[in-house]
């Protein structure tokens, strides 16, 4: 999914070369979707939300949120938390020690530091507005050949054990 959008681990500032092919790439691509989906929500930090807003914002010209496109965040904050940072449901201003600096040289003019990246994230994740609950699992497969008998013991434990706690 960072991919998508232009984000790497580490640093993110301004593109070094607008007219470079991934970036027109990237370009095409975001101004083609009508819908980004964006699962496993619970993963994202909020600098990392802001890192994918300001490269979308980049990539299509645009200062309105993710480029003025709709969105819909998949996941519940219980399920796995993002491995660094923030995570998206915390309020207030950014409290880390990281940087947002390259790893050679100083950061190009227009480049958002941390704080402004958490910051801009928590702004995108505050607009979404309707949250839907599902009260059905649809993914649970029972169909379990070609597992062994204790990974199949184990995974219709845990799939029962999430269903009691979905139900």
């Amino acid at each position: 999914a960072p991919r998508a959008f232009g984000v790497r681990v580490g640093f993110c500032g301004p593109a070094r070369d607008k007219y470079a092919a991934s970036f027109g790439r990237r370009h095409v691509r975001l101004r083609n979707a009508r819908l980004i989906l964006m699962d496993e929500c619970s993963m994202y930090n909020r600098a990392f939300m802001g890192k994918i807003d300001y490269k979308t914002c980049e990539a299509l010209g645009s200062d309105r949120s993710m480029g003025g496109k709709d969105v819909v965040l998949v996941g519940h904050n219980a399920q796995a938390p993002p491995i660094a940072g923030e995570p998206l449901y915390r309020v207030g201003p950014y409290t880390g020690k990281g940087l947002n600096k390259p790893v050679k040289g100083e950061a190009p003019a227009g480049t958002p530091d941390m704080h402004d990246l958490t910051a801009r994230g928590a702004m995108l994740v505050g607009e979404f507005e309707d949250v839907v609950l599902l009260s059905e699992v649809h993914r649970i497969d029972r169909d379990l050949s070609g597992v062994s008998e204790a990974e199949a013991a184990r995974y219709s434990e845990e799939a029962d054990r999430f269903l009691q706690v979905t139900a």
